[in-house]
């Protein structure tokens, strides 16, 4: 997503502003009664991409007016009892030992440690920047970035486009699934990663923002054709316009005997009614042989089994993997915990790598039935997701956790060693 030059799109805008956006040019001052009938179903589409946008945008209007308001109550009440301790930095300690002189003293002490033991202070760290792009970016419809991409010139002179720049912009996402996958074991830095055989290929196509069909699609076909086994898409959007291309891609994978591993997404949305895109059930009842949705779990089989982020779907959600709190690697040689779909597909990519290394001659598909039907699974838990309490194998098509040990245990008892 870059240029020979070095240029790099970092930043994006979401499917839905792009889709509008298009329209916009056409239709944002047409009479309906004046639009033409071949041009009715674009007016359409026009009519429920701008509704869908208004609609994310309140919602961001909202969601940042609630934001504000709490770092503003938060700046005060630190303010205030920094001034009343002397102090230009508070600590739970100092909290804890101190005496309110009267009712404002205690309210105020009071929302500072409620605000600490339930994470106020880190959750109006991260929406800054969260907030800073989605407004600046990803919701823009005057920010277009897609200039940078070299596509135009690439193609007058029939070769790829973009840059080898994987790296560029700020890569943590991408380091931290790459080192659940195949960090380096056992060398007393950070964590260990799954698969002690994994070969990362690293490919650069998703910005901070929604990821293009295009780049998805030929980048399916560049790892295809460059040896890759096991794709991992910690990725996904709302919208698809040039899905078949996308599709086309995994059925070419597909041909190649690769295995394509999808984050089933962070919105807690049934994917049998929401399609995440890339979509692997092809909108019909099961998923591509070659493909494995994942959500994430939490880390107690209990009624919190699934993460109350994750996405589901009786359908289109293949197996859970583990995907809270997940330590991994993080750009600059650091370490960090992050939570989400990203992190539970890559467990399931690394389990999958150590089988494919293990058993060379089985097929992708081999390899998922062996995931899949090796997996810890209890049909008869019950979870508390989307505000009731249910049987958790009506959300998840194979409602447990795949195991690594298990999984090499199924392989050799039905292939041999």
């Amino acid at each position: 997503m870059g240029n020979p030059a070095g240029e790099n799109i970092e930043h994006e805008n979401l499917e839905v502003v792009r889709l509008y956006r298009d329209l916009k040019k056409r239709f944002e001052n047409v009479d309906a009664a004046t639009v033409p009938k071949s041009e009715k179903k674009a007016y359409e589409d026009y009519l429920f991409y701008k509704a869908a946008y208004e609609e994310k945008m309140g919602e961001l209007n909202e969601e940042y007016a609630q934001y504000a308001q709490l770092a503003a109550l938060y700046q005060g009440a630190t303010t205030y009892m920094q001034e009343k301790l002397g102090t230009e930095e508070l600590t739970i300690n100092e909290l804890l030992k101190y005496s309110p002189e009267n009712e404002d003293d205690s309210q105020v002490r009071d929302f500072l440690l409620m605000a600490e033991q339930e994470g106020l202070k880190q959750y109006l760290t991260g929406h800054d920047s969260y907030f800073e792009s989605a407004i600046k970016y990803h919701y823009n419809i005057d920010f277009n970035p897609r200039y940078i991409v070299n596509e135009a010139e690439a193609a007058q002179q029939n070769t790829a486009y973009g840059n080898p720049m994987v790296w560029a912009g700020e890569p943590n996402h991408g380091t931290h699934v790459a080192g659940i996958i195949g960090a380096v074991r056992h060398n007393d830095s950070g964590m260990n990663g799954i698969a002690k055989n994994a070969r990362i290929m690293s490919l650069r196509v998703v910005p901070d923002g929604d990821e293009r069909d295009k780049d998805i699609a030929l980048a399916i076909r560049y790892a295809v054709d460059n040896g890759a086994k096991v794709i991992n898409m910690s990725f996904g959007k709302d919208y698809s316009p040039q899905k078949e291309l996308v599709y086309n891609a995994v059925k070419y994978a597909s041909e190649h005997d690769v295995l394509l591993i999808h984050a089933a997404g962070n919105d807690a949305d049934n994917n049998d009614k929401i399609p995440n895109y890339p979509d692997g059930t092809l909108g019909k009842r099961k998923s591509f042989e070659n493909w494995i949705t994942v959500g994430a779990s939490g880390p107690l089989r209990d009624t919190t089994f699934i993460a109350g982020f994750s996405n589901y779907g009786k359908i289109s959600v293949d197996i859970l993997a583990p995907g809270v709190e997940i330590l991994s690697l993080v750009a600059g040689g650091g370490i960090d915990r992050y939570s989400g779909t990203s992190m539970a597909a890559p467990v399931v990519s690394g389990i999958a790598t150590v089988l494919r290394g293990a058993y060379p001659d089985l097929s992708a598909k081999d390899i998922k039935d062996i995931i899949l039907k090796s997996a810890e699974i209890d049909k008869k838990l019950r979870v508390t997701f989307t505000g009731e309490s249910q049987k958790i194998k009506k959300l998840i098509r194979n409602p447990g956790i795949p195991s690594l040990y298990m999984s090499l245990v199924y392989a050799k008892v039905k292939f041999g060693s």
